[in-house]
This record gives C-alpha cells, structure tokens and sequence, in this order.
C-alpha cells in the first residue's frame, strides 16, 4: 500500500503515478518528463530544509542525472543562494552469496565517477528511488569521510517502508546522525526486485537507457554541460 506525505500535491501525485504505469502506457520520454517535474517539485516542497547550507554537493547516479537531479538543480536554481557542486556515480549492481552464511548480499561498486572538488557544508543525495539501498550507500561512502559534510539530505520521490533506517544502520552513529530523509510516498510491498507500486521497475530501462552494462556507457549530458563550465 502506497502512503503520501502531506508534501505531495495533486500535481505530484499525477506524476509519480505516471513513473509507475507500465512501459507500454508511458514510454521513456514521458518517463523522462515525470522524473524531472517530481525532482523539481522535491527542492521546491524542502527548500526550507536548505536553509544557511551555503555549499552543498548534489550526489547523483548517472542514470538519475539528466532527469531527476537535473529537476532537483532547477528546483535549486529557482531558490537562489546556494552554490551547487555535482558528484556522478556510475554503480554495477551485483548480487553474491556470503562467504560463510550462503546468504545473498548486495552490492554496487563504482565503476566510473565525476566529482566536482571543493569543500561543502552539506550532501544532496538524490535517488529515484531508496529500496535496498546499497548504491545511496557506496555512493555516499565514497565521499562522506573526504569531505566530513555537516548534513547529508537525501531526496527520493519514493521509499521502501523501512529502507531510510537501514540505510542509517549501515553507517556509524557519527555519520547516521546527520542523515535527513526527504520523500513523497512510501510503499511497503516487494516483489522480487521491484517495489510495489515504486516507480514501474528498472530506473534506467523506463528511462530508455537499456540495460545495466548499457547505461553504464551512457555519459549524462549534466556531466559533460558540467565539464564545460569554467573552475
């Protein structure tokens, strides 16, 4: 069962229920289009959340950025007074027994990654969607201890009913004490893979990005706008 925060206007629920329509009634562009409007909307419904973060560093994974982070960074933009670096994380999920328990653990090591340097008073996480969690987790790992940020917001549009905690579980208490979370809906069934309603399976086949090995060749056009930006 799907449960909406008070945030989550008619406008946005018209949206998310886009994202979770099967692909045959909303193709890749559409998808596109929803995953942009919902990340706007999120920095606009939390922008009293950013208050006195001068410096904030936007945590993105490649398939997420051209779409949701980059409506979160219009969002952003229209609030004025925060100066936004970008991090890009590509991640290959992989799923291995355990060494000892034969018990599944999930995993998502960066393969490729763009980080914009300078120091920061805060983390933007933003994820299309918070589940098992171990690609918000790598992604985070790979930079929380470096930069030491005094906050570390993360924006989904949907969660896993519990999936916040066990995020915040997996880091010591230092760090998990600096984690906010921020969504729109919350859903607590499962199946298989893929959250019940969430947002209609795999991010970046919706997105039209193919497969895991596919969007992993794929060069967001954030990062290369970014790249071309003078330091």
């Amino acid at each position: 069962m799907r449960a909406f925060l008070p945030s989550a206007s008619n406008e946005v629920k018209t949206l998310l229920a886009q994202l979770a329509e099967p692909a045959d009634r909303v193709g890749p562009e559409a998808y596109r289009s929803a995953m942009g409007g919902v990340g706007e909307a999120l920095a606009g419904a939390y922008r009293d959340r950013l208050t006195g973060v001068g410096r904030l560093l936007l945590i993105c994974t490649n398939e997420d950025a051209d779409f949701l982070a980059r409506g979160v960074l219009r969002g952003l933009d229209a609030i004025g007074g925060v100066a936004v670096r970008v991090a890009c994380f590509w991640n290959e999920r992989e799923s291995i027994a355990g060494p000892t328990s034969g018990v599944r653990v999930e995993l998502a090591p960066v393969v490729r990654r763009y980080v914009e340097p300078g120091e920061v008073d805060a983390f933007l996480v933003v994820k299309s969607i918070i589940s098992s969690s171990c690609v918000v987790r790598t992604n985070i790992t790979e930079l929380v201890y470096e930069h030491a940020p005094a906050r570390v917001l993360v924006f989904a549009p949907v969660v896993l009913k519990g999936a916040d905690a066990k995020l915040a579980q997996e880091f010591e208490p230092a760090v998990a004490s600096r984690f906010e979370f921020y969504w729109y809906a919350e859903d607590d069934e499962k199946r298989g893979d893929d959250v019940v309603p969430g947002i209609g399976g795999q991010v970046y086949e919706r997105l039209g990005l193919g497969t895991q090995k596919d969007k992993n060749r794929y060069t967001p056009e954030l990062v290369c706008e970014r790249r071309r930006m003078p330091v």
